[in-house]
């Protein structure tokens, strides 16, 4: 048995990670009070909001949330965006897309 490591319908525990940069920098966002990542689910109308958190201190300008059930609810091309707010003002990331693959278990 091989192990794809690709990202599945349904799956629960995915850790998904958004990166804030500028001039594909990444920023120190350790001082962000409000951290959100938005998906946007692959029929193209229903955008979720999740809470992040820091993946480590924030100087690597990363969030991050871990899905739960019903997070990743369909197969396709999913959208995501960042968000944060900080004492200087609020910013959010370019856009950015991953792929849901369709699970045999979930079919």
């Amino acid at each position: 048995m091989t192990q794809d490591r690709g990202i599945h319908k349904g799956d629960t525990g995915t850790v998904i990670i958004v990166t804030v940069t500028k001039n594909d920098v990444a920023l120190d966002i350790s001082d962000a009070d409000v951290m959100k990542i938005l998906l946007g689910n692959p029929d193209n109308v229903t955008e979720t909001i999740h809470i992040a958190g820091f993946t480590t201190d924030g100087s690597d300008g990363k969030i991050e949330f871990t899905t739960l059930a019903g997070t990743l609810n369909a197969a396709g091309l999913w959208r995501i965006q960042g968000y944060i707010e900080t004492p200087d003002g609020e910013w959010t990331t370019d856009e950015g897309e991953f792929v849901v693959l369709d699970a045999m278990a979930n079919s």
